[in-house]
């Protein structure tokens, strides 16, 4: 099975597509959810991460007419570590993730900064998690 993690437009929905689109999804999408727990639009995308079928190959996706950018994808047998089939774009996931707040004592707001740590906000039941080895 493969990991995807997809930047749609905002606000796009699995019944705005057209019934040819919805047909190939379904051919190969097992599970997914959007938008990405944990995650925020970001310049008119949110994300979705869904579980494919092996045969999900994001190089036909154009010719469906949904160009959507692929942060990341990973294959897992079920067993051992995740293999890397599409690079992890953490510098695009960063746009997603919710800034840091910090409170004062009486739980008000005091200051406000992005994010700077791009590892996943959400996983998959089972699923290794993703491990981002690279500082930002």
């Amino acid at each position: 099975m493969k990991r995807v993690i997809m930047q749609l437009p905002q606000g796009l929905r699995f019944d705005d597509l057209q019934p040819e689109q919805q047909a190939a999804i379904m051919r190969v999408f097992a599970q997914f959810t959007l938008p990405m727990p944990g995650t925020i639009p970001a310049d008119g995308y949110e994300l979705v991460d869904g579980v494919t079928g092996d045969n999900f190959d994001p190089a036909v996706m154009d010719g469906l007419g949904m160009p959507w950018p692929v942060l990341g994808m990973w294959q897992w047998d079920g067993r051992g570590e995740l293999v890397e089939v599409e690079p992890y774009r953490a510098d695009l996931m960063l746009a997603h993730l919710p800034p840091v707040y910090t409170y004062d004592d009486d739980g008000n707001v005091v200051s406000e900064r992005p994010q700077t740590d791009a590892t996943l906000p959400h996983n998959w039941a089972g699923w290794p998690q993703v491990h981002v080895d690279r500082p930002l």
